[in-house]
């Protein structure tokens, strides 16, 4: 989880570990479109709430409601297989 938490912590992860993180996101992709299009614009091109909010037609405030909930269900999707 905490490689979807921190960016940074992504550019000196090992294969293995970016594999894990992208099929997360896989399956975010299937469970909320809008979910998995606000990680990608947040931890992979860095964006800011306020530029995806601006990019997706909300505010920034909207946006960061929106990175807080994907990241709730990206860490269910990752407790739900540990077990």
């Amino acid at each position: 989880v905490s490689l979807i938490d921190n960016y940074h912590s992504m550019l000196t992860t090992s294969d293995d570990d970016k594999r894990e993180v992208a099929e997360i996101l896989e399956s975010l992709k299937f469970i909320n479109e809008d979910y998995y299009k606000v990680l990608l614009q947040k931890f992979f091109y860095g964006m800011t709430n306020r530029e995806i909010g601006e990019k997706n037609g909300y505010s920034g405030e909207a946006a960061r409601k929106k990175v807080k909930k994907a990241l709730q269900v990206c860490r269910e999707i990752v407790y739900s297989n540990v077990g």
